[in-house]
């Protein structure tokens, strides 16, 4: 079957010009690079980048439909925040994925070294990252360890919402910032999901997981 008989379209340059553009601003967003409610200067970014209006303008349009960016009727655009109640939500998701990830991995009695180690190195970054409290390489870990959960599952699905990992921690972490006492405890809390995987008990493993999701979304809402 041909191309044109199966009704598709070529992909051109621009449309990989669009999508690099795309994925460039998803990892400043996403890192916390570019913050929540900032504004996106386009001729600005045009000029870094180093590319013109147009597929920016269609990059930006993508993000939207992520819902990192909002367009406002102006065609001003700014990174989207969000509501309580959309972080509460989220955080109900959140919970959900996150216990099957650990109970996926505990069922698949994981014991590479690939994954566990991988895992012990981030939970001790963890660790050491928030004793003394480092901002950016808590974040960093932290994300690492629940992305790299989602992925390590085997579930392709499940795999495909690591960015509700990065979205939700970078909408939380500038309230937690706050409770350093949490940070530490959260800290320690990654090495009990990790212990509970390791023990091939998939209930234990969602229950751990899940717990630690709450406990974020307490310490979340104490904050307010």
């Amino acid at each position: 079957m041909t191309v044109e008989s199966a009704g598709l379209s070529r992909i051109d340059r621009q449309d990989r010009l669009v999508a690099r553009v795309a994925e460039e601003l998803r990892a400043r967003i996403l890192s916390g690079d570019i913050a929540p409610g900032s504004r996106l200067l386009q001729n600005d970014i045009a000029a870094a980048l180093g590319v013109s209006r147009t597929p920016l303008r269609e990059a930006l349009q993508i993000l939207e439909r992520d819902r990192l960016v909002e367009i406002q009727s102006n065609n001003r655009a700014v990174v989207s925040t969000l509501g309580d109640s959309e972080i509460r939500q989220l955080l109900d998701v959140r919970e959900m994925l996150d216990g099957l990830a650990a109970r996926l991995l505990a069922t698949r009695a994981v014991s590479s070294a690939e994954i566990t180690n991988e895992q012990s190195d981030l939970v001790e970054r963890l660790v050491r990252s928030s004793r003394p409290l480092n901002p950016s390489n808590f974040l960093t870990a932290h994300v690492a360890f629940h992305s790299n959960l989602y992925v390590a599952s085997g579930n392709a699905w499940l795999s495909e919402h690591v960015g509700l990992v990065q979205i939700s921690a970078q909408m939380l972490y500038a309230k937690l910032l706050s409770k350093p006492d949490r940070i530490k405890v959260s800290a320690d809390e990654h090495g009990d999901i990790l212990a509970a995987i390791r023990s091939g008990d998939p209930d234990k493993a969602e229950d751990v997981a899940r717990a630690h999701v709450r406990n974020t979304k307490k310490a979340w809402t104490a904050a307010q």
